[in-house]
């Protein structure tokens, strides 16, 4: 009898619901064993106790996978002030005297020496030793087999054997290896092994000659599976040329190899046209039809669409491994890492809600989302409760694909979680529906005209909408994109653009701005190979918006508006000149806006009103529904944006609801003031209301200007206003600032001024 066996019977009872005879079988375990193990902890099949099990404890939930060997005295704890318990894989060896402290994740074929503390996830494939432990090796041909021993029941771990290997990337450093070669060269010539370098000439070593030569090629084509064209090795003057001529016909192999494998397993993978998630659909059907294109490049790593849709079923196998099913959440650290659009499109592949975050913002922030999210697992950020993956430890390559299986998900379901950057407020969890995002993306491209062909370059932030946005929008349409973490090293962002012939691209005012400070107009050079640029986020001044114009005549400068709830409902494409000053028109047919009063009722053309959104990429609700039931008229999203429609059928943005300056009954734009001080020569300022001295209007206009923006005095500036604005537009009072506070995304927090 082994513990195992009476946990197994446990184990029923408690799946079962059986009243009392689990504990009573528990406590059998501990009397005959001195083993502390629960119903609830989970042991999968062919995992083995060594010594019966004697002295083990495992904490309540513990999880083992198949095919386990669990040694002498092996113990599960939790680490304070962590709830999660340990996981640990298939296939997993474990010596005697081991602890592992949860909320650890130990991956598939890991092996831990003996007298090891693991108090850190451990990657597949890894062997580790000491205390606390560390990684000390890689498990590469090596399994144990139970059977070999026969001891093992009485107490012997079982051995370690050597097994062979189809992996391709075992094939790769073998060829990889010179020495090898030359020992079968010794070997064939009958002298000493090590006596030949690699650098003497053929026709120097005596022991060569044809027949050698012919016994030669024979153990290597055996060896490497290869076939050698004999007539073309005869020609090679050396024993250097004779190897590198070899690892050519290798590598040349071992490509094809990889490539009809690539192929097999894109060919074998099939989403019907009923898959819940339409933007991984149309992206497997992108690489299908052009599997080589270039998908993605980033940090000097480019991966195909192939590749893309292999990689991503392989997360998604990862990510089931560590116990995530549908609707689960997940945080989602939006880094400029390959392996984001793998765990994000892997989350599409699974049914898995992606909650995405800036790991840069500030701890409240964070601590507040995993509040209300309870995650299961992040990834890229490091919480100090939830069990967290650094993406760098993102071990993928050795797991089998994904295989597609039906899932209770629904295209209206829930996709990804983005919070709102709580301007006016606590953020809000935005929670978007896989239609939504496919909507909005459909919608974008479609205005836009990206295309295929199209080499974008995506510097901006892929933690927010728009960056996010830009990711999806290139994947759908089969484009190729590079990321690179921000517009702050120019010479980089140039240098790519150059390089890889970038058609287009997305940028906030913010980072306009700076690209022309630090470079002047120099992004002009590359007028005649761009195509496309997307604006948005924040409010442009009108003569920044000519300036673009101006540099990019040919261009297609299309300017959104819209907002995490609604995104890009809005467009203004910059040619059209008479309209510059508006926000443009619903981005497709698919997309109404309206103005509405305070009671929910459409105003007239021309009238002043909130602008309301219904369409396909509209949210359903936000994660704390109180919030929801204020933010809609019927189907139209309550964007809180102040504005009117013109009678062609323009839409223009005043401010936000809350920012409004209300001067005597007046409804003031913030924004109005902002764009025509700026055009005055000042190079930024911000406008918020003041209290009227005179108590006779309630509140007047109050504008703070930049410090060493402008050469102008605060008398100057009131001057030149004069026959630009309205009085009850006019500023009252100025004042310097050293920096405007924005957020991440440049949008000006004027809330925090008032």
């Amino acid at each position: 009898m082994n513990a195992i066996k009476l946990y197994r019977i446990m184990r029923f009872l408690y799946l079962h619901k059986i009243p009392f005879l689990p504990k009573l079988i528990q406590l059998l375990i501990f009397l005959i064993y001195n083993s502390k193990v629960t119903g609830d902890s989970v042991i999968g099949k062919g995992t083995y106790f060594v010594c019966k099990g004697i002295s083990t404890v495992l904490i309540p939930g513990t999880v083992i996978g198949d095919n386990c060997v669990l040694g002498l005295r092996f113990s599960t704890v939790r680490q304070f002030p962590y709830k999660n318990v340990p996981i640990i894989g298939n296939n997993v060896w474990i010596g005697p005297n081991v602890i592992v402290a949860g909320p650890v994740i130990i991956e598939d074929d890991v092996i831990i020496v003996s007298g090891s503390y693991v108090t850190k996830s451990v990657p597949r494939g890894a062997i580790v030793s000491g205390n606390p432990a560390k990684i000390v090796g890689w498990r590469k041909n090596l399994e144990y087999e139970i059977n070999v021993n026969p001891k093992y029941k009485d107490g012997v771990m079982p051995f370690l054997i050597e097994r062979s290997s189809e992996n391709i990337s075992d094939f790769k450093s073998d060829i990889d290896n010179s020495s090898k070669i030359i020992d079968i060269i010794s070997e064939c010539l009958e002298i000493p092994k090590g006596s030949l370098s690699g650098n003497e000439r053929i026709e120097d070593i005596a022991e060569w000659d044809s027949l050698k030569n012919m016994m030669i090629i024979g153990r290597l084509e055996k060896e490497y599976n290869i076939s050698i064209p004999t007539t073309d090795l005869m020609n090679l003057v050396s024993i250097q040329a004779f190897i590198d001529e070899i690892k050519k016909l290798c590598i040349s192999l071992d490509n094809k190899a990889e490539s009809n494998y690539l192929m097999n397993e894109l060919n074998s993978f099939n989403i019907d046209n009923s898959y819940f998630s339409p933007l991984l659909m149309d992206i497997v059907h992108q690489a299908k039809s052009n599997p080589n294109k270039i998908a993605i490049i980033a940090k000097k790593e480019q991966v195909s669409y192939a590749e893309l849709i292999l990689n991503v079923r392989k997360t998604a196998s990862y990510m089931s491994k560590l116990g995530l099913k549908a609707k689960d959440k997940i945080i989602l650290s939006g880094q400029k890492d390959i392996e984001f659009i793998y765990i994000y499109l892997a989350s599409h592949l699974l049914g898995v809600v992606n909650v995405i975050v800036d790991s840069n913002s500030n701890k409240k922030r964070l601590e507040y989302i995993e509040t209300v999210v309870s995650p299961k697992v992040c990834f890229g950020y490091i919480s100090e409760k939830i069990t967290s993956i650094p993406m760098d430890d993102l071990r993928i390559y050795n797991y089998e694909p994904y295989k597609f299986c039906d899932l209770d998900v629904s295209s209206d379901d829930v996709s990804e979680i983005l919070f709102t950057t709580g301007t006016t407020g606590v953020p809000k969890g935005v929670c978007l529906t896989y239609k939504n995002i496919y909507g909005s993306a459909t919608n974008i491209n479609k205005y836009i005209k990206n295309e295929e062909k199209d080499v974008e370059i995506v510097a901006l932030p892929i933690c927010h909408s728009f960056g996010l946005g830009r990711v999806r929008c290139n994947l759908l349409k089969g484009a190729t994109m590079i990321l690179i973490n921000g517009f702050t090293n120019v010479a980089q962002f140039f240098e790519d653009i150059e390089k890889n012939k970038v058609t287009g691209f997305g940028i906030v005012p913010a980072a306009w701005s700076y690209l022309i400070k630090m470079s002047g107009e120099k992004i002009s050079q590359y007028a005649s190979q761009i195509r496309y640029i997307e604006i948005g986020s924040a409010a442009m001044p009108l003569e920044t918006k000519k300036q673009i114009l101006r540099m990019f005549p040919n261009t297609r400068i299309c300017m959104h508006y819209g907002s995490t709830e609604a995104s890009r409902s809005c467009f203004i494409e910059f040619h059209d000149i008479k309209h510059l000053d508006s926000i443009g028109k619903p981005v497709t047919d698919d997309v109404d806006i309206k103005i509405f009063d305070k009671e929910g009722n459409e105003v007239l053309d021309g009238e002043k009103g909130e602008i309301c959104i219904k369409g396909n990429m509209v949210m359903p609700y936000y994660l704390d529904r109180i919030h929801t039931a204020d933010s809609f008229y019927g189907d139209y999203f309550r964007s809180g944006d102040y504005g009117y429609k013109s009678k062609d059928g323009y839409f223009y943005l005043l401010g936000r609801e809350k920012e409004m300056i209300n001067v005597g009954g007046k409804k003031v734009s913030p924004y109005e003031v902002e764009d025509i001080v700026c055009s005055l020569g000042v190079g930024d300022c911000v406008c918020v209301p003041a209290v009227d001295p005179d108590g006779l209007l309630g509140e007047v206009v109050k504008c703070y200007v930049l410090k060493d923006s402008t050469n102008l005095t605060f008398k100057q500036i009131a001057d030149r206003l004069q026959d630009k604005l309205e009085p009850y537009k006019r500023p009252v009072f100025y004042e310097w600032i050293d920096e405007i506070p924005k957020t991440s995304s440049g949008k000006k927090q004027r809330i925090n001024l008032k």
